[in-house]
């Protein structure tokens, strides 16, 4: 399966490959999807695993892979990330926040499914990146044995989400939500980030609405526009590029 392939066995061969030639930081983004739905409170580290779907096994599975690899010389670091928000060069229209805002340019309406209760942990790209910039030059005694941590900024339901990027583009545009009430939502989930806070004194800094509004404003200069193009959506993309590898069975190499 290419799920265990890629995400699982990728994961592992590259960190025993640094290991061998004794790099001794590693960090990996991990996935807050691994604590599963239906959580009541806030999953920190020690919550019970229960990813809902082969993506998310496979990094519990790189999760504790690589803490089993941590020794004296080899430092490995996984962040169970929150849903990430943000501009990036591959600009994910797939994810919450992201999504919102695309809507909120090109429709003027923001669209809510299932009532928009359930709640969802959030944190942006820029913190995501110094999270990990800091798993590769804190002191090794603070992730001596590996490490595991929530990154998370904090948690909102999709509803407040929606508001709130309403909110903060308002001047921009007149910008309407529509919530469709006709079914649940299982899928609600919240976690925590104060271990890591604690332990390597790192707090995510960026907020949905300034996020949106940094969004907003690239797309306002014509930035990532293109929205129908499969490269920003995960599953459109890996269709294509499937699609692509039986042709080029088909039909041999183009160069």
């Amino acid at each position: 399966m290419a799920t265990v392939d890629i995400n699982f066995k990728g994961t592992v061969n590259v960190a025993e490959a640094c290991k061998r030639k004794g790099i001794r930081r590693f960090s990996f983004a991990s996935t807050a999807a691994v604590y599963g739905f239906h959580i009541d409170g806030l999953a920190d580290e020690e919550h019970p695993t229960n990813p809902q779907s082969e993506y998310a096994k496979s990094r519990v599975d790189c999760d504790n892979a690589l803490m089993k690899m941590a020794d004296d010389k080899f430092f490995p670091v996984s962040f169970r990330q929150a849903t990430v928000m943000g501009a990036s060069s591959r600009w994910r229209y797939d994810l919450a926040v992201n999504t919102l805002v695309r809507d909120a340019y090109f429709k003027g309406v923001l669209y809510v499914d299932a009532g928009g209760s359930a709640w969802r942990p959030f944190v942006d790209i820029s913190d995501v990146a110094d999270a990990h910039i800091l798993a590769v030059t804190c002191p090794e005694n603070k992730i001596r044995g590996g490490s595991i941590f929530n990154l998370v900024y904090d948690n909102f339901q999709i509803l407040d989400l929606a508001h709130r990027i309403k909110y903060v583009l308002k001047d921009k545009k007149h910008i309407e939500v529509e919530v469709d009430y006709t079914r649940k939502e299982a899928r609600s989930y919240r976690t925590t980030g104060e271990k890591l806070k604690k332990v390597l004194g790192f707090i995510p800094q960026v907020s949905i609405e300034e996020t949106a509004l940094d969004m907003y404003c690239k797309l306002e200069k014509g930035l990532y526009n293109d929205f129908n193009n499969p490269y920003y959506y995960n599953m459109q993309w890996m269709l294509l590029l499937m699609d692509m590898e039986r042709r080029l069975k088909i039909i041999g190499k183009v160069l």
